[in-house]
């Protein structure tokens, strides 16, 4: 399974070995370089340096072939728009098929998801790592 990660902090990172160590594939989109040293240089997945909001750096980082999803930056607005761009056909985001799995984080877990969200993502609260 292709796993795309939006977030290289304590969760993104801590994910990405996790689904690595289980045989998937991972790819990782961070802003900051800084974040990649989490995974340490022997990570064998794929680093993106960017914003993810940007369709260039989800495409790059392979939205079109994701069988999995998951907006974990330490944003919850962010990781909802984020999900939004990412499984958007009309923009080119996943394309034509719609992404198989889709995970967000949510610190605040009290806040409200928009209607479209509701059904199409699994959304999980505060992490305990």
């Amino acid at each position: 399974m292709f796993v795309l990660i939006v977030g290289c902090g304590r969760v993104g990172s801590a994910l990405a070995r996790e689904m690595v160590n289980d045989g998937h594939d991972v790819s990782i989109i961070d802003q900051s370089p800084e974040g990649f040293a989490r995974l340490g240089e022997e990570f064998p997945g794929t680093f993106i340096q960017g914003p993810a909001l940007e369709l260039t750096v989800l495409k790059a980082a392979g939205i079109e072939r994701a069988d999995a999803f998951v907006a974990a930056t330490d944003g919850d607005n962010t990781n909802v728009v984020i999900s939004q761009v990412a499984r958007d056909p009309v923009r080119g985001g996943a394309g034509a098929r719609p992404l198989p799995r889709e995970v967000l984080r949510r610190a605040r877990p009290h806040h409200d998801l928009p209607d479209s969200d509701r059904d199409r993502a699994d959304v999980g609260g505060p992490p305990r790592l």
